[in-house]
């Protein structure tokens, strides 16, 4: 990456991550655990894949969004 920054969207199904190299578009059931720490989130996909979530620029409306979904497909909570 050239820029070391993200955008993190989100939608009623699915959210998307962007950056200077691609994107990519997942539905909220391909997370399967939320590991959650003060100042980030780990969304893992599987027993290894996971994507780094920094809460610094999250709102509460944001992170209670992305809790929800991630929860209602099934996703654990740690």
């Amino acid at each position: 990456m050239q820029s070391p920054e993200a955008t993190f969207e989100v939608g009623d199904d699915r959210f998307r991550i962007t950056s200077d190299v691609g994107s990519s578009e997942l539905l909220w059931s391909t997370i399967t655990e939320v590991w959650q720490f003060p100042e980030f989130w780990l969304l893992f996909f599987s027993r290894a894949p996971f994507i780094t979530l920094p809460l610094a620029d999250l709102d509460n409306e944001a992170r209670e969004l992305i809790l929800s979904r991630a929860t209602s497909h099934g996703a654990k909570m740690s």
